[in-house]
């Protein structure tokens, strides 16, 4: 179902067109989108702009946040990226669909995916539903946050830990929430980040590790750690430049970030990974293209990034980083282009659900990565169409 206002939660003050549209397009129509990770998701986000070529960026990703844990940046912007732009997709469906594919299941045993929220057609439900590899079940919890999209989200210990989000036309929220697997509960602490969406969250360590966002007002670039009871505002030297809807996923004990959108409207293509105490950016070639709302999870040794979307459209593409170099993969089958899709890890497989589709459709499919190819899952029971929900295990 197309749903052109997804991603409107607020309005972004966007500078003249000067390096947002240095590909001699106009200004890239984009306002809160979001990408976040999941890891996430997390983050993440698929309003992209009407034209352009070209899909670097420049300009400072700098900028000072409001609320507390807000926080101004000098370091590098790299912003603008030379890799590949593979994948992309202005209009058209480029990518396999996600129906034409027989279906593929994951053995899961005990543990299950859960996925919360989003926006489903301008709606923001609050439905909590789990995925065993197989088949996706609507629990019914006692209770549950309420509905929004752009939510950061991760596993830590044997719990999902949910962040922030916001809904179009209201203020973001700072609420912290962990689920079980059976019941949703509320951290109250002294101490949290500021109201936020479309930050992004992995675990690092024995820890989370949540990383920007925006408040409508401008991006941030500050780092929170968050143990499972308390979070600490962390000072690491040079962060990454603020941005909103990066990817984030942990790899062994360091987490890694990539792209992303900052306060100009700029995409960018820059990596970086982050120990516990320094933020560390990391320069190769080849790498994917600039862009926002991409996904990420951890597959063995290396992460995973697909999709997002730039000033061509969305995409499609897949990746793998080791911890010092990007790798496109080459499948056979492949996921639609798609940004602000939710994407985590079970059972030694990816797992990527929903997005918004170049035609700023709202998707449904399920699909699984064994690190080599995509597969589709078929499955009668699925969440309806959804955009910049939040998925993570529950072991």
């Amino acid at each position: 179902m197309r749903h052109a206002s997804v991603l409107l939660l607020a309005p972004v003050v966007l500078a003249p067109c000067a390096s947002a549209c240095a590909g001699g397009g106009p200004t890239p129509d984009i306002t809160w989108d979001g990408g976040g990770s999941s890891g996430d998701g997390g983050y993440e986000s698929g309003a992209t702009s009407s034209s352009g070529s070209g899909n670097s960026s420049s300009g400072s990703g700098s900028s000072s946040g409001s609320g507390s844990g807000a926080s101004s940046s000098s370091g590098s912007d790299a912003s603008s990226s030379s890799g590949s732009d593979a994948g992309s997709s202005s209009g058209g469906d480029s990518g396999s669909d996600g129906g034409s594919s027989s279906g593929a299941n994951i053995d899961a045993g005990s543990t299950s995916l859960v996925f919360f929220g989003g926006n489903v057609n301008g709606g923001y439900p609050t439905d909590t539903w789990t995925f065993n590899g197989s088949t996706w079940t609507d629990l019914s919890p006692s209770s549950a946050p309420s509905g929004r999209q752009g939510s950061a989200v991760a596993t830590l210990g044997t719990n999902l830990v949910l962040f922030g989000g916001g809904q179009v036309g209201s203020s973001p929220l700072s609420d912290t929430w962990t689920f079980d697997g059976k019941s949703w509960t509320q951290v109250m602490g002294a101490t949290s980040p500021s109201a936020r969406t479309y930050a992004t969250m992995a675990v690092q360590g024995s820890q989370l590790v949540l990383f920007g966002g925006t408040t409508g007002n401008g991006a941030l670039n500050d780092t929170w750690t968050f143990d499972g009871m308390y979070w600490l505002r962390e000072l690491p030297g040079t962060p990454p430049t603020a941005r909103q809807s990066a990817a984030m996923a942990s790899l062994g004990n360091i987490v890694v970030l990539f792209g992303g959108l900052n306060q100009y409207s700029a995409f960018l293509g820059d990596t970086w990974t982050f120990d516990g105490t320094t933020w560390n950016q990391v320069t190769t070639t080849p790498a994917p293209s600039a862009r926002t709302g991409a996904t990420m999870g951890t597959l063995g040794n290396k992460v995973v990034l697909f999709g997002g979307s730039n000033v061509n459209g969305a995409l499609f593409d897949t990746w793998t980083f080791d911890g010092t170099s990007w790798t496109q993969v080459t499948t056979s089958t492949t996921p639609a282009a798609r940004s602000a899709a939710s994407m985590a890890t079970i059972a030694g497989t990816i797992v990527l659900f929903a997005g918004l589709d170049s035609s700023e459709s709202e998707l449904d499919d399920t699909w699984a990565f064994d690190g080599a190819d995509w597969s589709a899952i078929t499955t009668a029971n699925a969440p309806p169409p959804v955009v910049a929900g939040s998925m993570a295990l529950v072991p």
